[in-house]
């Protein structure tokens, strides 16, 4: 592609951008919990989405906003059911919003221990 061309195309696209190199915590010697969350911030994917989120929670703490927190009803039906009631309970969240999910699936898991091998398994009424 010419140089005419390629500047049409991809405008820019020869900058360098002020970026963090993608680097994941050094589990080398002693570990420290704390580090290892403030390394998500360059960990990338889901790590560093984390780390963000971290940071605006923090940041609407801090300013007294009203927080919303919405889910769909299997995050309920699953182990992070703590970690939402936890939330909620410490008042780290104002509004809770979740949908309404699968009757069935709700109803058994709160009738009864789930196990993992459960979760993947297609519920039948008994």
């Amino acid at each position: 592609m010419d140089d005419e061309s390629h500047e049409h195309v991809v405008p820019g696209s020869d900058e360098e951008l002020a970026t963090a190199d993608v680097e994941g915590y050094d589990f080398r010697g002693e570990f420290d919990f704390q580090e290892m969350l403030e390394a998500y911030r360059t960990t990338g994917f889901q790590a560093t989405q984390l780390a963000e989120a971290i940071d605006i929670a923090e940041q609407m703490r801090d300013t007294d906003a009203t927080i919303y927190l919405t889910c769909t009803s299997n995050i309920i039906s699953s182990g992070l059911r703590e970690i939402v009631a936890y939330l909620v309970r410490e008042g780290y969240v104002d509004v809770l919003i979740t949908t309404s999910g699968r009757h069935r699936t709700t109803t058994v898991s709160s009738r009864r221990s789930m196990s993992l091998r459960d979760s993947t398994r297609c519920w039948t009424a008994t």
